[in-house]
């Protein structure tokens, strides 16, 4: 495990890109990719969209 911590650490960010800034900043190799999970269109789900917009 020790051999572990003294790599060099490339990451690969998938969805939230305050990760991708936090480790940016510290000088990581970090590559980040815009992900969402798909939506599932759901009729009860939408009704209460609709309510709120």
């Amino acid at each position: 495990m020790a051999g572990l911590l003294e790599r060099e650490v490339n990451v690969l960010n998938i969805g939230l890109k305050q990760f991708f800034t936090s480790l940016d900043d510290q000088d990581v190799k970090v590559l980040h990719v815009e992900w969402k999970p798909p939506v599932e269109d759901d009729e009860e789900i939408d009704d209460l969209l609709s309510l709120l917009l």
